[in-house]
């Protein structure tokens, strides 16, 4: 594909960290397109709270799903689950950053591999990246800031759009 006779490329950008008077550089790349969706899915998507027993009334009528079948209220406070729904996120996060950190131009090797391409084992090595990344004294704060680079690099600015449209519209 090319715009304006150019091929764009991959967005690329550079995340430092910092420890004590030591800094280390995190190579990023913009995330592809459907690269979250393909992420999430791997991860086996979303966990759903649990059901309890009543069923989900709206105006006393039932409420149904797009098969007709009747919905049942949800505890999205049970403690399990908010615990597997934060331990998801943490995984899409770590999945992200496996996804578009490029790990040879930041020169970071991880013990852990990859042993089956199957959605079970990207979550098991999904898991063990975390604990290497945990180990080395990455926090949450710097894993989410780090995605949050990466997904501002993968988003269209304002800037860019109105350059795009200029370049577009002119004859």
């Amino acid at each position: 594909m090319k715009i304006a006779g150019k091929v764009p490329g991959v967005r690329r950008g550079v995340y430092v960290v910092k420890r004590g008077d030591k800094e280390f550089k995190f190579h990023l790349k913009a995330m592809a397109i459907g690269g979250w969706a393909k992420l999430a899915k791997r991860l086996g998507g979303l966990p759903q709270p649990p059901q309890v027993g009543d069923w989900l009334k709206l105006k006393g009528v039932l409420v149904r799903d797009e098969n007709n079948q009747p919905i049942r209220k949800v505890d999205e406070n049970d403690p399990a689950f908010v615990a597997a729904e934060n331990q998801y996120h943490v995984r899409l996060n770590v999945a992200a950053f496996l996804e578009c950190v490029e790990l040879e131009r930041s020169k970071i090797v991880f013990d852990a591999k990859l042993e089956s391409d199957t959605d079970v084992g990207f979550v098991a090595y999904c898991n063990a990246v975390l604990e290497e990344l945990s180990a080395a004294g990455i926090t949450d704060g710097e894993l989410v800031r780090i995605v949050k680079e990466i997904s501002e690099m993968s988003t269209l600015k304002d800037e860019e759009l109105e350059a795009a449209t200029d370049d577009f519209l002119s004859p």
